[in-house]
Order: C-alpha cells, then sequence, then structure tokens
C-alpha cells in the first residue's frame, strides 16, 4: 500500500499541470455548491424569520372574527399549552378594529393589547421600538414606522380612534415600532388593556386570541400540533390555526428552491466524477508503460488499482479544501457587499460548518468512486504486451 501510496504522488506530479487544473476545477465545483446551498439556505431562514419571527405560529381563536373567548376555556388553554413541552411562548391578545379620524379623511387600524409574554417574547415589541418619548404619556400608544412615514405622524402627537359608540377618544403617540413587515408596521396600533376597556366600552379584559410560539426543533410540526391541539380544544365555537396553513404559498417557493439548489449539487457531483473519471483513464493509457513494467517486476493488480484510487483521494482532498475556502470566502464577500438601502446584510451570513464538511466530503467520494473505473481497467492490463507494444 505505501509503494501505491508515493506511485500515485509521483503520477500526479509528472503531471503537475493537469493536477492543477483538477484540483481547481473540484475546488470550483464545491465553492459553487457551497455558495448556492448556505445563500439558499440564509434567504429560506431570513423570509421564515420575517413570516413567523414576529407571529403567533399556533393560534387559537374564535371561527367569529374578532369574538371573545370565554375566560374560563382561555386559562384551561393556556394551562394546556404550558404543559405541553413543544410550545415555548403562550399569551392572550385582544383585537379591536377601527378607524383613525381626522378632519378630512380616515385610516383603517388593528388596535392590540398584547399580555407580557407575547408583546416582549413573541413580538419582542421592546426590541423593536425605533423611538421613543422620554417622558411617556398616560395615554401613550405605540404605532408602526410604516404609519409614521405614509401618514406623517410624530412623537406626542393626539390620534383619535373611533370607540365603539361612534365617539373619538384622543391618544398620544409615544413611540414607533418597527417589525420589518410593511402590512404590520402600517396598520397596528398597540395600547394596554385599560385604553382597550375604554375604546371598546368594556369593564373588564378579553381574549380574542390565544398566540403561542413554538420550540426551534417543532416550528415545522406547526400543522401536526395544530390539529392534535384541536381535538383537545372541545369549544366548537374555536379553531386552531398555524402558520404553515396561512403561508403556504412561501413554503411551495422555498421547497421550489431546495429543489434548485439539490439539482445544483447533483450536476456538480456528476461533473466531478465524470472530471476525474475521464483524466484518470486517460492516465492509465499514458502510464501504461510504468504500470506494464511495474507489473513486470511483482507488483500485483490490487496495488496497481491503490495507485488510481490513491490519486482519486488525493485529487478529492485538495479540491475540497480548496473548494470550502472558496466558497467560505465568496460567502463573506456577498454579505460584505450586497447590502439594503439600510446598509444591513441584504441575506445574512450564516456559516452551516455541518453542509460545508459534508460538501467536501461529497467531493473527496466522487473522486474515490471516479478513481474506480480506471483502478478496474488498470487491473486488465497484461504487462508482457504493453512492454512489446511500446
Amino acid at each position: 500500500m505505501k509503494l501505491g501510496w508515493k506511485i500515485a504522488k509521483r503520477f500526479l506530479k509528472s503531471n503537475l499541470g493537469q493536477t492543477i487544473l483538477i484540483i481547481v476545477g473540484i475546488g470550483i465545483g464545491v465553492s459553487v455548491q457551497i455558495f448556492i446551498g448556505i445563500l439558499i439556505q440564509g434567504l429560506q431562514s431570513s423570509l421564515i424569520n420575517k413570516t413567523i419571527g414576529n407571529s403567533s405560529q399556533v393560534t387559537i381563536q374564535s371561527i367569529e372574527n374578532l369574538q371573545s373567548i370565554p375566560s374560563d376555556e382561555v386559562d384551561d388553554i393556556i394551562a394546556l399549552l404550558k404543559k405541553d413541552q413543544r410550545f415555548e411562548e403562550a399569551g392572550t391578545v385582544w383585537d379591536y378594529t377601527t378607524i383613525i379620524k381626522e378632519e378630512d379623511t380616515s385610516y383603517p387600524v388593528l388596535v392590540r393589547s398584547l399580555d407580557e409574554s407575547i408583546q416582549n417574547r413573541l413580538y419582542r415589541i421592546k426590541d423593536k421600538i425605533v423611538e421613543k418619548s422620554q417622558s411617556p404619556s398616560e395615554t401613550g400608544i405605540l404605532i408602526g414606522v410604516g404609519f409614521r412615514d405614509k401618514y406623517g405622524y410624530a412623537l406626542g402627537d393626539k390620534v383619535k380612534l373611533l370607540d365603539q359608540s361612534g365617539q373619538t377618544i384622543a391618544f398620544t403617540i409615544d413611540g414607533f415600532f418597527d417589525l420589518q413587515v410593511s402590512g404590520i408596521n402600517e396598520s397596528w396600533v398597540i395600547l394596554n388593556d385599560e385604553q382597550m376597556m375604554e375604546l371598546t366600552g368594556n369593564s373588564s379584559k378579553q381574549v380574542t386570541s390565544i398566540q403561542t410560539r413554538l420550540t426551534e426543533k417543532n416550528v415545522f410540526e406547526a400543522d401536526s400540533i395544530g390539529k392534535n391541539l384541536s381535538g383537545k380544544v372541545l369549544n366548537s365555537d374555536l379553531e386552531v390555526v398555524n402558520w404553515k396553513d396561512e403561508n403556504s404559498q412561501l413554503l411551495s417557493g422555498l421547497q421550489g428552491q431546495s429543489v434548485s439548489s439539490l439539482m445544483i449539487q447533483i450536476f456538480v457531483l456528476v461533473s466531478v466524477v465524470l472530471g476525474i473519471a475521464s483524466v484518470l483513464a486517460i492516465s492509465v493509457m499514458q502510464k501504461s508503460k510504468q504500470i506494464g513494467i511495474l507489473k513486470a517486476m511483482g507488483m500485483t493488480n490490487r496495488s496497481t488499482s491503490f495507485v488510481f484510487l490513491f490519486q482519486g483521494l488525493l485529487l478529492g482532498l485538495f479540491g475540497a479544501i480548496l473548494g470550502i475556502a472558496l466558497g467560505v470566502g465568496l460567502l463573506v464577500s456577498f454579505t460584505f457587499f450586497v447590502k439594503n438601502p439600510d446598509g444591513s446584510a441584504l441575506i445574512p451570513l450564516q456559516i452551516n460548518a455541518g453542509f460545508i464538511l459534508a460538501s467536501g466530503g461529497v467531493a473527496v467520494l466522487a473522486s474515490l468512486i471516479a478513481s474506480m473505473i480506471p483502478a478496474s481497467k488498470s487491473k486488465k492490463l497484461n504487462p508482457i504486451d504493453i512492454i512489446k507494444n511500446n
């Protein structure tokens, strides 16, 4: 085996230019695989975070839009969710649709009162406030940056919301939030339970939905978890909805991206196998005289095969190392130079070490598989015929 290793290195050195070209070819293939694969993963992760990072993943609500859930049922459902380890957070939301009334126009809005776990852990409103008043008002509310930019509001401005009786109640803008979703930023108004009671005319807190966040490993099981939860929620007036059912088009698009990424990886794999197989097959012909002499000196067919298997292994290893370096370099460069208008990375850099190592490993495996073809051919070479013909 040592002899096969030495001869393999000698063969590669004797055609150094060809060896370098093969390594560069494998490296480019691996780098493209890593670059496109991780870029698509980052894009998918970014889209999912924007879609479900600021929203409930499984929601229990009334079938009738914005109808209140009885308080005793709310307590039972919250207790059920807190016992279920698949849920990370669970809390209540009180929604009310109304309009902001100005002198000559009006704007429809969704007014929301969120309990602490939902406001701070699910939506993370505190972290998303981009501008806030230094001296909050007792009648202070929060609105989105989209609403601010669209209608020209500023901190301290008075906003008149239409109450249940058709009268207007003035609230002061204490801050602006940015939840990274234009529809939310242009339509949500966040206030507290007391303000909501004043606006709706209710004497106690109401709950229109129970919203949740799943643990990271269960996020994509939202549909099955929701179905399971539906069987436990006995009230026929309630329904359980999940983010996957509400974002079927997005998931279909992500699936298409994954298929595209897989096709590229298969193309790279096939290219590596064919390229190395072709080059090493030519090498068998070019080195047939040396192989014949070695066989005549007592080298076995097994040892001859190892020469080409070792060549494939070395080419794959060096190509994989080069490809990993190029791929990571491309990813870092793309993240650094390709920016959003606000200066943030267009696609956040996510170095997936497992995927990178797997890409390199597949290249090495492909090289070994490719080298089996010339290794098999070398076994069939007759040393006497080769020496006679040369």
